[in-house]
């Protein structure tokens, strides 16, 4: 059975990779300048993520995608996720906690987190039911898709018309993990990067991506300690810890070689590439 090759939306032939890939820079940085100047203005890091995630990760690209007379959904599909798909998913992201989590204590080792990040990252913890609800909104739902929609939706469909696919999940795994600005995290970052580009790489639905970085980062609220503003939390510490990241490892391969597309769906790797050459 041969999967079908999906379009190449008019995005995609109206501006060339190099106008994307600057337009996709741009949309981080003017992200994080808003991020900045709302949080400063409204006293509330939860509250600045949110309406900067809302205002400059999702409304401006399909503000640009109906300009250049493109579908509302750019060349991705953004459909449901079949049980097969879910199942797959849910067992892939929380998997590969462990390992991704290893990765970053090794980081932090060699460069370690400043106690101000520390602090600040305490200020995410929720302590109230208002307080979860809006950081599961913010952090769970609105910054995943945001990102998701920049940079497997537009960064990364771009690179795959011009270059390989390996190539192409990695530049956007680097990049996704370098505007952090977290250098301490900086492994940890690139790894979920590359698990969420090969996720929608197999899927070829944005979806995908977007529910596992969703269900990452969860977790990650979940599992910040609430009561030390000087020591991490994490979760692969020990000899047990090794083990859960090779186990973490092993269960992620095996369920990332069962994920494709759903049924009548289309693959990413398989997008021609007809972008206009720069």
């Amino acid at each position: 059975m041969i999967t079908p090759r999906p379009r190449v939306s008019h995005l995609f032939n109206r501006l060339s990779f190099t106008r994307l890939f600057i337009l996709s820079l741009a949309l981080v940085a003017l992200n994080l300048s808003v991020q900045l100047s709302l949080g400063e203005l409204l006293g509330s890091e939860l509250w600045a993520a949110l309406l900067s995630s809302l205002l400059v990760f999702i409304l401006l690209p399909f503000a640009l995608a109906r300009a250049v007379g493109d579908a509302p959904l750019l060349s991705f599909r953004l459909g449901s996720l079949g049980l097969k798909s879910f199942a797959l998913v849910t067992l892939i992201t929380l998997a590969s906690i462990f390992p991704i989590d290893l990765l970053t204590t090794l980081n932090s080792h060699l460069l370690p987190v400043p106690p101000e990040v520390l602090q600040s990252m305490q200020k995410l913890r929720p302590n109230s039911l208002a307080s979860w609800s809006m950081a599961i909104a913010t952090l769970c739902l609105v910054a995943p898709f945001g990102e998701e929609l920049v940079f497997r939706g537009l960064l990364q469909q771009a690179a795959l018309v011009r270059m390989g696919a390996a190539e192409a999940v990695a530049m956007c795994a680097v990049l996704f993990a370098a505007v952090h600005l977290q250098p301490y995290y900086i492994a940890g970052l690139i790894a979920v990067g590359l698990l969420l580009g090969v996720i929608f790489l197999r899927t070829g639905n944005l979806s995908a991506s977007i529910y596992a970085h969703g269900l990452y980062n969860l977790v990650s609220l979940v599992t910040l300690s609430p009561k030390s503003t000087q020591t991490e939390t994490t979760l692969t510490t020990g000899r047990l810890g090794w083990a859960l990241a090779v186990a973490g490892v092993v269960i992620s391969w095996w369920a990332l070689k069962r994920l494709g597309p759903e049924e009548n769906g289309e693959a990413t790797w398989k997008i021609e590439r007809s972008v206009d050459q720069d």
